[in-house]
């Protein structure tokens, strides 16, 4: 469970399968992360908080999120996530849209050309 409120307004709890783990925080929008064990397994997700409209999407996650982060200037918000060949969900700010890709290595070598 977690509280979202901004200053001069009401704010709400929103209930959550697991516990909050990381929270990526902007102008108009939040990311908040969550991973835990419930008695139906383990449980990832993402939620997209609309502020100050305080309106929340709940978005699945296949994998435990590692962090979140947002990026305003093109209405994109991130989720990198635990994986052996490497995992990233992005999300549509305005809609909640979320595009997940898979398979590639975090920490491989970037080969820049000269």
């Amino acid at each position: 469970m977690f509280a979202v409120t901004a200053l001069g307004h009401q704010g709400w709890l929103v209930g959550t399968d697991a516990a909050p783990q990381s929270v990526a925080l902007g102008e108009h929008e939040a990311l908040i992360t969550t991973e835990g064990s419930t008695d139906r397994g383990l449980v990832h997700a993402v939620y997209l908080a609309e502020l100050p409209g305080f309106g929340t999407t709940e978005i699945k996650l296949a994998s435990p999120p590692i962090s979140a982060a947002l990026i305003p200037e093109v209405d994109r918000g991130f989720v990198a996530q635990s994986h052996p060949e490497g995992r990233i969900t992005f999300i549509e700010l305005a809609s909640g849209q979320p595009h997940t890709i898979t398979g590639f290595e975090l920490s491989a070598r970037v080969v820049q050309d000269d």
